[in-house]
């Protein structure tokens, strides 16, 4: 009979896809987080670099006592 076999076969191969959909998930949550981080990080290098950029055009103004 080939309907044990066929079980078999059908019950690996939903357990196999679980397994796999979770891997691909993690992945791209994983992906996700490294992008929102990558994301903050620039933020801050930007707001670094406008806070720097602000302090020097205040010690360069001649009006600044």
């Amino acid at each position: 009979s080939f309907t044990i076999p066929a079980m078999m076969i059908g019950t690996e191969q939903k357990i196999v896809t679980k397994m796999v959909n979770t891997i691909l998930s993690k992945r791209v949550i994983a992906a996700s987080i490294l992008v929102i981080m990558n994301l903050f990080k620039k933020l801050a290098i930007d707001s670094a670099l406008k806070k720097r950029k602000a302090q020097i055009l205040a010690e360069n103004d001649p009006n600044n006592g």
